[in-house]
């Protein structure tokens, strides 16, 4: 079963259509933007459903499968923070990333109707997709990588964000100023004049994480930008990232990401611009 993180409104950009629409015409692909739910929020006007899909969502017992053929995806991309994918029961590959705003869950941007070269879809629907556009598995690894550009630059320019409490603003701009240093709930409950007790209950409220839960994801997702950087060493990175000891920055990483850190850097090389 999913878990719903306590998200406030979701806000959209007025440029999120354009980016999501530029993208799926180069490929003839569809994407969507999902609440935290697994609710539908936004898909591009000009990204319609294929007739494969729309055929095998007509009845009740497809719809039923696509549903569940999501959330296990969604489920999966929530516990990995990272960007998933499957053979969907229709025989199409499927790619999800979660979106992250304060360090809390807020969206899903999914990746679908990929088809896929030398895989054959079985069922009496299968002839619907002889006109569909395949891809090869290198081809869906290139364009898999630029999906992840894609999601970066729509979370780095804030194309998805939430409206939160504004003592949780306050608190969580004091964190990313000085979340690198030796910080403690102490210093900022401080900030917002309130008392340890009450800014630890504001965490969980806004973000359903502890202080040192949300303290050590932006050391990490700091991290992670900085492994990106081409020339930045895997120390040079934990360092600047809040971490004294390279090698407690290693096995908390490995803990919570479900990899070494040279093995994230190994992954993202491709896509490094």
């Amino acid at each position: 079963m999913m878990r719903h993180s306590p998200v406030s409104t979701i806000m959209l950009s007025s440029e999120l259509p354009k980016a999501l629409d530029a993208f799926a015409a180069c490929f003839d692909l569809r994407i969507t933007v999902f609440n935290e739910k697994g609710e539908r929020i936004i898909t591009g006007g000009a990204q319609r459903q294929i007739p494969y899909c729309r055929t095998v969502k007509g009845t009740a017992q497809g719809l039923a499968a696509c549903d569940r053929s999501d959330r296990t995806l969604f489920e999966r991309a929530r516990a990995e923070k990272k960007t998933v994918s499957h053979i969907c029961h229709g025989g199409l590959l499927e790619a999800v990333h979660p979106v992250y705003a304060h360090h809390v869950l807020c969206a899903y941007i999914m990746l679908g109707q990929i088809a896929l070269s030398g895989k054959a879809v079985m069922g009496k629907f299968a002839g619907l997709l002889k006109k569909k556009r395949t891809y090869s598995r290198l081809e869906v690894n290139s364009i898999l990588n630029l999906f992840e550009i894609l999601v970066h630059h729509i979370i780095d320019h804030k194309l998805v964000r939430i409206r939160t409490d504004e003592k949780y603003e306050l608190v969580m701009e004091y964190m990313r100023a000085h979340f690198r240093e030796r910080l403690s709930v102490a210093d900022v409950a401080s900030v917002a004049g309130l008392g340890k007790t009450t800014v630890a209950q504001l965490f969980r409220t806004c973000a359903g994480k502890t202080f040192k839960e949300l303290l050590i994801d932006m050391r990490l997702d700091e991290a992670e930008r900085l492994m990106r950087e081409p020339g930045m060493t895997l120390r040079e990175a934990a360092f600047k990232s809040g971490y004294d000891d390279p090698l407690f920055f290693s096995r908390t990483y490995r803990r919570l990401r479900g990899m070494t850190p040279s093995a994230y850097r190994q992954k993202t090389a491709a896509i490094v611009l």
